[in-house]
């Protein structure tokens, strides 16, 4: 399911590093899902939040992405560290999936924040 704000303006970034990193978060979800699992993806502008980026003169509009399903959820015990280089919840994960997705955020001035209910 999608939920596109139409609102947003076109957004700087390098093109293949942000699909990539979508597309992790995305896979992810799947890959620890059932069949009946449903992941949305909402799109919206966040007027309280400001962020801080690379340069002074740059302008970093406060767009918001998120990725929600109703799967099982992040195990307690890598939850405050999923986003770490090789740490994953999954058997025979690399864990680079979500380290990959943290560092692409970052370079664009973003962040990443995780909610997991189990």
């Amino acid at each position: 399911m999608r939920s596109y704000d139409p609102s947003l303006p076109p957004v700087d970034g390098h093109r293949d590093l942000l699909i990539q990193a979508f597309l992790n978060i995305i896979k992810n979800a799947f890959e620890v899902s059932d069949k009946t699992t449903e992941i949305t993806i909402k799109t919206s502008y966040s007027r309280g939040r400001r962020l801080n980026g690379g340069g002074a003169a740059r302008l970093h509009v406060p767009i918001q992405i998120e990725v929600i399903d109703n799967g099982p959820g992040i195990a307690a015990d890598i939850r405050d560290n999923i986003f770490d280089p090789f740490v994953s919840g999954k058997s025979g994960g690399s864990g680079l999936g979500l380290a990959l997705v943290a560092s692409v955020v970052a370079d664009h001035g973003g962040m990443v924040e995780v909610d997991s209910v189990p």
